[in-house]
């Protein structure tokens, strides 16, 4: 290998966004109580519920319950996790391994959704 030259991307944590008064406000954690289930409606434009909370080796199921096409795109946490664009009646399911907090975003919708899974150690 070349100097210089790198062979992995060093990690960046994406900020999640919302609108307040037509301005782009970060979040800290999507707003809601924490649900303790493993499965997500991507729906009206929303991740619902928008926290949740599992125990590590838990896979969480995606479901796309919206005709508009929705992605799950990785913004932070222990250890990458997402999912490719789909539409009404797709499913996606992600293994979340490592305890820590994750956070997802709609990529083509990424002021409205926002997602957060909490990863407990077994």
């Amino acid at each position: 290998m070349r100097p210089g030259l790198r062979t992995s991307a060093s990690y960046q944590r994406v900020p999640l966004y919302e609108l307040r008064d037509d301005r782009a406000v970060a979040l800290a954690r999507p707003p809601g109580p924490v649900a303790q289930t493993r499965r997500i409606d991507l729906a009206a434009y929303r991740f619902q519920p928008a926290r949740v909370r599992v125990r590590a080796g838990a896979r969480v199921t995606f479901r796309f319950r919206d005709q508009a096409a929705h992605n799950l795109t990785f913004a932070s946490g222990p250890r990458a996790v997402g999912g490719q664009t789909a539409r009404a009646g797709d499913r996606v399911r992600a293994r979340f391994a490592a305890p820590g907090r994750y956070q997802l975003f709609c990529y083509l919708h990424p002021m409205t959704m926002h997602e957060q899974v909490t990863v407990v150690p077994r």
